[in-house]
This record gives structure tokens, sequence and C-alpha cells, in this order.
């Protein structure tokens, strides 16, 4: 006997035979094909893509913290009215909050919050922030760096030199912290 192996002469048998199996790929890709295109809506920039995410990923911890980074890097910079500007600090301000709720040990959230703090000038929050987080990023040069700033920004230029000196040893390239 020749075995149960079945030889298609032309598609249609081949689909024919395989119906429901066609049937069900079929349905996917046209369901995969509407969320790509639905989803390509929100793709305009990372800004819209994040912003949307944020909507509707509420307990993401990264969607919250790509969002607050798309404000403070993209919206921010770009913005003239000083009155939206403000607003997006302040929303970058809640959206690294929201994440560090959601995901206590998001180490990069805590950094970019403090950057925030300092760019607000707001030192004494940033400096508590920091501090917290040492122990479990202790060779993160940006950390010490993001220190030595907020302590220079509290008055406390001898200890935020000392911050900047220890960002310089765990990376000998940084130049900002060569600035001081």
């Amino acid at each position: 006997s020749m075995g149960s192996k079945k030889k298609y002469t032309n598609i249609n048998q081949l689909i024919k035979s395989h119906s429901t199996i066609f049937l069900i790929v079929f349905i996917l890709t046209g369901i995969y094909s509407i969320k790509t295109f639905s989803r390509s809506q929100d793709w305009k920039s990372n800004v819209t893509l994040f912003g949307h995410d944020v909507e509707f990923a509420d307990n993401c911890a990264r969607a919250h913290s790509y969002w607050a980074t798309a404000l403070l890097n993209n919206l921010y910079p770009e913005e003239k009215n000083p009155q939206l500007k403000k607003k997006y600090l302040e929303m970058a301000i809640s959206e690294y909050r929201k994440t560090i709720t959601i995901s206590p040990t998001y180490y990069n959230a805590y950094l970019n919050l403090s950057a925030t703090y300092i760019k607000t000038k707001q030192y004494d929050k940033a400096l508590p922030l920091i501090d917290s987080v040492i122990p479990y990023v202790p060779n993160n040069a940006d950390v010490y760096y993001n220190r030595g700033y907020a302590l220079a920004g509290l008055g406390n230029n001898n200890e935020a030199i000392m911050s900047y000196v220890k960002a310089i040893r765990i990376n000998p390239q940084y130049e900002e912290a060569h600035k001081y």
C-alpha cells in the first residue's frame, strides 16, 4: 500500500481538505491586520504612541515611564508656552511616580524622577530619591551625577564635588561631571 500521504494536484483540493484550518488562519489574520492597522494610527510618533499606551495600560510601569520620558525629552523642550512647559514637567513627575508605585524596583524611574525634580529646582525632593536608589545601583554614574547636581542646588558644594568625583571614577568619560 502507498501509505496515507495524499498528493494534492491543485490548491483548491488542499484548501477543501483543510477548510477549517484555513478558515481559522484567515480569521486570525484578519483580526491581527485590523489590530495592527488601528495601532498604526497611534504610531505617528513615540509621543502619541506612549500617550495612547498609558490610557490602555494603566498598570504597566514601563508605559508610564516611556510616557514621562516622552513628555520630558520631546514635548517639554519643543514647547514655547511657559504654562504648557510647566504642565509637561508636572505630568512627567506624576508619571514617574506612578511608575515607581507600580514597580518599586524600576530604578531608572527613580533616576529620571530625580532628574525631573532637578530640572524644576526641587533639589530637596531629588536628593532622598537618589540616596534611596544608590544601594541598588551603586555603579551607575548618572546616580552620582544627579546627586552632585542636587547637592550643589542645595548649597552643599563639597559633598556635590565628592559625588561628581564618584561619577567620574565609575565612568571616566563622563563629560558633564568634568565641568565641576
